[in-house]
């Protein structure tokens, strides 16, 4: 009984550890709300005109965000608008438009889930989280402990956004840049909470 007892702590607790990494961050970065954003991969950050969310201007909203260099596909400007009172949380708006990011999750099982924008609103799959992590550079976070990644790990060209694993590498993380591509820094950090059901 005493074996038993001991087995089934050792397995709570590394079931504990090996999940930490999918859980979400207790801090977040308090944004400014008045920015217009464009986002940039972290890879290609010292490649002035390299790798910016974009659609295809063949495909447009049909399969998703993804890279392009700047004005080689349609350059998506964005901003944030909280959500209600949720410390930390907010939407991502595409400017001139009421399409907001989402994600496929169609297959809670699978690893890893198509990033895109939406027209209706759909509160937790719409939540995103932004860790600044130093220099205008972040990780951004799906209330599922997820994070905006590219696929393959690849900024080339025509490569899609996923929202996958958190994992550490430049390949999950991102530049905000305002009009002058310049990085934009938080205003400061809040405990992240979502009250919303």
């Amino acid at each position: 009984m005493k074996n038993t007892l001991l087995k089934f702590s050792f397995l709570v607790i590394f079931f504990n550890l090996t999940n930490l990494s999918f859980s979400q961050p207790r801090y977040a970065s308090k944004m400014p709300e008045d920015e217009h954003y464009y986002i940039q991969s972290s890879i290609s950050y010292s490649r002035t005109n390299s790798r910016f969310w974009s659609f295809s201007k063949k495909e447009q909203f049909k399969d998703g965000v993804q890279m392009h260099n700047w004005n080689k596909g349609g350059n998506i400007e964005i901003k944030l608008n909280k959500i209600g009172s949720c410390n930390g949380w907010y939407y991502v708006k595409m400017n001139g438009s009421e399409s907001y990011l989402d994600y496929d999750i169609q297959n809670t099982n699978q690893a890893e889930s198509k990033i895109k924008f939406c027209k209706q609103k759909k509160i937790r799959k719409q939540a995103f989280l932004f860790k600044h992590l130093g220099n205008g550079r972040y990780k951004i976070y799906t209330l599922n402990g997820k994070v905006v990644s590219l696929k393959d790990k690849s900024s080339k060209n025509g490569s899609f956004l996923l929202v996958n694993e958190d994992k550490s590498g430049f390949f999950n993380e991102w530049f905000l840049l305002d009009k002058n591509r310049k990085p934009i820094k938080p205003e400061g950090v809040e405990m992240a909470t979502f009250n919303i059901n």
